[in-house]
């Protein structure tokens, strides 16, 4: 059964000791907010190593705002700019924090920032590795690979590989064979191949019965949600947007139905904080299947690899029984 207790990121981050190396990629990034409410509690806890991998183009765009905040950068604490062609983002959110008997790791929506940590309405997963835990480990070596492939071919900061080789050397348990299973859960990135791509080749077969899809934004033709109607030919798709919020055009949606896609649009019932939360469920006989993360629903993000116009998207893929989907979603016809 998957475990939907609200999760407060802040005491996630800093709830244990045992952590060295803390390594972060987000999309956008507030300095002020992640040196006192992030930085600090973990230095405390002996954390004493911290790279931030963030979008070059939104760090270019937002350093004006925080540049008399940030005090320990380059210090403290090592931030990467990552930049991607035009109309591309660098755009994961994950949190790796690591030490020599103990891991965490955290993947889903929200940005390093005030709002993404504490106000928006964001989808995360943390998961915990130990001796004791051993079936996660291949998800914690996926994550550990990601990021090195992030810094070897974006990165090229030589404090960055030294920091990541010393905590390879300090955590060796992130080299260790991967004799153990995960399980129905799995870490996936778009750096080799779409993220929906990996989603029908995990689906194959199986009859798709509903798609339902929350997300804070389409792409401007509905692409993706096109072709989640033209690969898995559901009997119905539900979109979950949130009333004067959500960014997304109209006709293309209303032309999507005018050709036929049984598509029904939902609201999202609180309008007091931001739904920035991203998530794709595929409904089959037998099986319901999550993938939560980065990703809206837009062809950057599920359809396309940086290669071919598309982002840098992180995700966690997860296969859980029928009677769990109903716990994951509350909704209300519009």
């Amino acid at each position: 059964m998957t475990d939907l207790t609200p999760l407060n990121l802040l005491d996630a981050l800093t709830e244990h000791q045992g952590y060295e190396t803390a390594v972060y990629c987000t999309y956008g990034v507030d300095l002020a907010f992640f040196e006192e409410a992030v930085l600090r509690p973990l230095r405390n806890n002996r954390c004493r190593r911290h790279i931030i991998f963030v979008d070059g183009r939104r760090y270019a765009e937002t350093i004006e705002q925080w540049r008399d905040c940030a005090q320990f950068v380059g210090q403290q604490y090592l931030l990467v700019p990552i930049y991607l062609p035009p109309f591309q983002a660098f755009h994961p959110k994950l949190t790796l924090l690591l030490g020599p008997q103990r891991g965490r790791l955290l993947v889903g929506s929200g940005n390093l920032t005030f709002t993404g940590f504490g106000h928006n309405h964001e989808l995360y997963t943390c998961l915990d590795w130990t001796p004791d835990e051993p079936e996660v480990l291949p998800l914690f070596r996926a994550a550990w690979q990601f990021i090195e492939a992030i810094q070897a071919r974006w990165g090229h900061n030589r404090l960055a590989h030294e920091t990541l080789r010393k905590t390879s050397y300090q955590a060796p348990w992130l080299q260790q064979a991967e004799d153990e299973s995960s399980g129905d859960l799995a870490f996936w990135h778009s750096l080799q191949t779409p993220l929906l791509d990996q989603l029908e080749q995990t689906v194959r077969e199986e009859r798709v019965r509903r798609v339902t899809a929350v997300t804070p934004f389409l792409d401007r033709q509905a692409l993706a949600v096109a072709e989640l109607n033209r690969r898995f030919q559901p009997d119905e798709i539900r979109l979950v947007l949130q009333p004067e919020q959500a960014v997304g055009d109209v006709a293309a949606l209303t032309e999507l139905q005018a050709q036929g896609a049984p598509l029904a649009l939902y609201r999202f019932g609180d309008s007091s904080r931001y739904l920035h939360a991203k998530l794709l469920l595929l409904e089959t006989e037998t099986a319901v299947y999550a993938l939560s993360g980065s990703a809206n629903c837009t062809r950057p993000a599920l359809l396309a690899m940086p290669e071919s116009q598309g982002n840098v998207e992180t995700a966690l893929l997860r296969r859980a029984e029928p009677a769990d989907k109903d716990a994951l979603l509350s909704l209300r016809h519009r």
